[in-house]
């Protein structure tokens, strides 16, 4: 059964309500014990207001299999700086 045009442009409407979503990239930032591990260029849908990201199904699983090489030692990372700050301890 086709999709109609009314579903694609819900498929295309971001979650904030205002956005329209389009073919992207985005950067997931993920904490693995005490390491910041950043993985760049995942593909995605992205809101054009709010650059909320939405990963597709496929790349969840790439995303699980490189985690799963890194936690193994079996992919090496790129150190690049980083720095903490907890908001609760600043007031």
């Amino acid at each position: 059964m086709a999709q109609s045009s009314d579903t694609k442009d819900v498929d295309d409407l971001c979650l904030c309500g205002r956005g329209k979503l389009h073919d992207g990239f985005t950067e997931l930032r993920i904490r693995v014990e005490e390491t910041l591990l950043v993985i760049k260029n995942v593909p995605a849908r992205v809101c054009n207001l709010c650059d909320e990201a939405y990963i597709s199904p496929d790349t969840s699983r790439q995303i699980d299999e490189v985690m799963e090489k890194y936690r193994a030692c079996r992919l090496v990372a790129k150190p690049i700086p980083a720095r903490e700050i907890d908001l609760l301890q600043t007031a």
